[in-house]
């Protein structure tokens, strides 16, 4: 993703974006981000946070 927004992304595009896995997502939400607080989260919640997301996915 180039540039900046103020505008987070919908789960739903996330989940329709290219590459998007479970894993992905479950590194994502252990990895540190500059401008957002740091999230701890149980590891079972971060397997339902996944995938809840991925359950938004569009079908091909």
């Amino acid at each position: 993703m180039a540039g900046t927004s103020d505008q987070a992304p919908g789960f739903s595009a996330i989940a329709n974006r290219h590459g998007t896995t479970a894993l992905s997502l479950k590194v994502f939400l252990k990895t540190s981000h500059q401008n957002m607080p740091n999230l701890v989260i149980a590891p079972d919640q971060a397997d339902a946070l996944a995938n809840y997301i991925l359950g938004l996915r569009n079908p091909d």
